[in-house]
């Protein structure tokens, strides 16, 4: 008896799920299909200009990167309460349409009184906010995907398929997205998925590779979980291609699974990661070379938008950073320097500062001269070589540790990778204001069949609502939250409800009791448990434990009436 109940409402939800894609596929139509945004964060103006230098450099007649055809305007991007961004709160709203606060992962902003830039409503404060991504999927049966350069649960992948106010809880974003039913995952951090997540994958009937590029390039499987490295993979200038793929070859792969025999679309998103960490270490290495793999990545996509005929492309930043800017105040000839003098010294370097920094813990220091120059093409000054002597993190200083500490703070506890960096950078006339964000608005290009892209400045939460409207829902996605993300106790009105903390299962438990049914729902998963059998939901259940609430979906009240 229990088992045809379960079954029964394991096909109630299926019966709910798949009412959400007739309607959803009514109102839009069959023109666009599918969407891909391609995010490359931490990208400032200046960086695309740098990139589309770099390339002219090496071949006089490659005047244009790939995106340059379709660049329609720039975007107004800031926090919930700063015009600064933080790429949590910056890509959340591109996907969920809620500018959020620092650290928040598509989570509605807590109010911040005077400092908020937009309206808040205060009893919304800390829910999760329903994402393109998942709107696509539960709504309209879509296959989804994220590839990306650093490790998975970071904050832009994290921003399309988790929720929490703070960023850096890795065990919870990873937790829900390994739930959350992506088809595709391709990046960075073996050293995020635990083995209870890798089992859960591969019951699932998933592919999961880890440090595996034959096998990536070999899979055959529909649905698959590829990741390399502990945490994030290498920058391409410092790429081995025996043993990672480039951004281009991650995302021509996602692209060929997510497409292949499917008649209801994708929603993929792919992120050049770590163009924002090499802005801020103010790695002029790694920055141009980092957004020309991104834009390789663009590359593969629009080809593939143009083959297919039923699929828009999105590519932005989520902010700026570095103040990066091609001129500096102690280079005063700005006009009469020749692309040799602004440029020759950028293309020198044959490693970013973050894989030298890498190189000097094996490096004593007689040898580091011929280290630069052979990566660099200049060898150290005395000032250099103090620099280095005093950062804490250069190992072999002949500088004893409670020397440096003495002689320069601020010095002793910069990264090793930011102290060769300004080595590198100090012989360009390239310089940087900040290793923080800017506020200054960002790059768009887009690629519609039909050529409707929007034009002009517009703000981040009018980019929402043309994906989302591709989609089918012209003002954002945000009226599903009240099917997916419901507060437990508008959800479970009427009925007996508690929450316990440190379960069996670790992290919160909600339970609920009615006359006849008992149910246990846990955070950060999918499923629930009713009277003692799991029973899969489709959708997250997520917890706040700064509002003590759960939010799930409608059906779990119907399990227990």
């Amino acid at each position: 008896m229990r088992k045809r109940m379960v079954g029964a409402l394991g096909l109630l939800m299926t019966l709910w799920l798949g009412l959400g894609v007739s309607q959803s596929n009514a109102q839009n139509g069959e023109e666009i299909r599918n969407v891909v945004l391609m995010i490359t964060d931490g990208t400032s103006l200046p960086t695309v200009s740098l990139a589309r230098w770099y390339p002219r450099m090496l071949h006089p007649e490659m005047r244009h990167l790939n995106i340059d055809p379709y660049l329609c305007g720039t975007v107004i991007t800031f926090c919930s309460d700063a015009p600064t961004g933080d790429s949590a709160p910056t890509t959340s709203c591109y996907v969920n349409g809620m500018p959020s606060n620092t650290g928040f992962v598509s989570t509605y902003p807590r109010d911040a009184g005077a400092s908020n830039l937009v309206p808040v409503d205060t009893g919304r404060q800390y829910a999760p906010l329903v994402t393109l991504l998942e709107a696509a999927r539960l709504e309209r049966g879509m296959r989804t995907g994220l590839v990306v350069t650093c490790q998975f649960p970071h904050a832009t992948p994290a921003d399309c398929s988790a929720h929490g106010p703070k960023r850096t809880d890795y065990a919870r974003l990873a937790k829900q997205m390994v739930h959350n039913h992506l088809d595709v995952m391709i990046g960075g951090g073996t050293g995020y998925l635990d083995s209870s997540m890798a089992h859960h994958l591969r019951r699932q009937g998933y592919e999961v590779l880890q440090d595996d590029l034959q096998g990536l390039r070999k899979s055959k499987s529909s649905r698959m979980w590829a990741l390399f490295n502990p945490k994030d993979l290498p920058y391409e200038l410092d790429r081995d291609s025996n043993r990672y793929p480039s951004l281009a070859e991650s995302t021509r792969i996602a692209l060929k699974k997510l497409s292949d025999g499917n008649v209801k679309g994708f929603f993929l998103m792919v992120e050049g990661s770590k163009v924002d960490w090499a802005a801020h270490d103010n790695d002029l290495a790694a920055l141009p070379t980092e957004f020309l793999g991104f834009d390789a990545a663009c590359h593969e996509v629009l080809e593939f938008a143009k083959r297919d005929g039923h699929t828009a492309v999105i590519i932005t930043a989520d902010h700026g950073n570095s103040g990066v800017s091609i001129g500096r105040q102690s280079w005063p000839l700005y006009d009469e320097y020749s692309k040799e003098e602004l440029f020759g010294q950028l293309m020198r370097f044959r490693h970013t500062g973050e894989w030298l920094a890498q190189a000097l813990e094996n490096t004593p220091p007689a040898r580091l001269d011929s280290l630069f120059q052979l990566h660099c093409g200049f060898t150290l000054t005395d000032k250099d070589r103090e620099a280095l002597y005093l950062n804490r993190n250069y190992r072999l200083s002949p500088i004893p540790t409670s020397e440096r500490m003495a002689k320069d703070s601020v010095l002793y506890r910069t990264k090793l990778a930011r102290t060769v960096s300004a080595i590198m950078s100090a012989r360009t006339p390239i310089a940087f204001t900040t290793h923080g964000h800017t506020a200054e608005e960002v790059f768009l290009a887009c690629y519609h069949p039909a050529g409707k892209a929007p034009k002009g400045v517009i703000y981040n939460t009018d980019l929402h609502r043309y994906m989302a409207g591709l989609l089918g829902w012209p003002n954002g996605v945000d009226t599903l939250n009240g099917k997916y993300f419901i507060p437990h106790p508008t959800l479970f009105k009427g009925m007996k409800t508690r929450i316990l903390h440190g379960d069996k299962k670790g992290g919160a438990m909600l339970e609920v009791k009615s006359r006849k049914h008992t149910l246990r729902a846990y955070e950060n998963v999918d499923w629930v448990e009713l009277d003692g059998q799991r029973v899969e939901l489709g959708s997250l259940v997520v917890f706040s434990p700064e509002r003590q609430l759960f939010y799930g979906p409608t059906p779990m009240r119907a399990l227990v009436e």
